[in-house]
């Protein structure tokens, strides 16, 4: 009995803790690095790009719910194209947390909005394979996350260049036409988180 009510208790205090999700917004800085965004940079209109970290079990739904709710209604109020979610850090999905997450991709398509998934980890990878994701979901809009010793650009670096590329000359963001490449400027994007 003593265990068992050890084990219970055990339980309900693990599963807050385990069940936070920290979140970062992410931003392209006049000098081209991908950073997490300061509260003096500027909004970009054009692209949302945020980073999740935690456990994607069942204890996190509601918390992952309400952060993709937040983006959702942002960018359908700025008129944002695309969001690019980082999950390199997000760990052992379950099928409540995908679910929520393929409610948020199927959604955000009706509205318009393209969602690209960079640093995608194997066993997300395998998971939404198995849940048939490509069966409507584009794999051009997954990045996956490159090993360690890989010496190309991370995933999210892939992602955001992308989602310049389609956004291309109709991009009419303030923000973005300061970090443009310029004659003077390198081409290329850098990480910083």
């Amino acid at each position: 009995m003593l265990v068992t009510l050890n084990l219970g208790l055990s339980i309900l205090l693990f599963i807050p803790r385990a069940a936070k999700l920290k979140t970062a917004e992410l931003i392209v800085s006049p000098e081209r690095v991908v950073r997490e965004r300061l509260s003096s940079d500027p909004p970009c209109s054009s692209m949302i790009v945020f980073d999740l970290e935690g456990e994607l079990f069942f204890g996190a739904a509601p918390e992952l719910d309400h952060t993709l709710d937040e983006l959702r209604r942002r960018a359908i109020q700025q008129g944002t194209r695309f969001i690019v979610l980082r999950l390199k850090r997000m760990r052992n999905p379950d099928v409540v947390c995908l679910e929520r997450i393929e409610h948020f991709l199927k959604d955000a398509e009706k509205n318009g909005i393209t969602v690209l998934l960079a640093g995608v980890r194997l066993d997300f990878l395998q998971a939404i394979t198995r849940l048939r994701f490509q069966e409507w979901y584009t794999p051009n809009q997954i990045f996956p996350e490159e090993g360690e010793d890989d010496d190309s650009d991370s995933a999210t670096l892939k992602a955001v260049r992308y989602a310049y590329q389609l956004l291309g000359e109709d991009n009419k963001c303030d923000h973005c036409r300061q970090s443009e490449p310029t004659e003077n400027r390198e081409v290329n994007l850098y990480y910083l988180v």
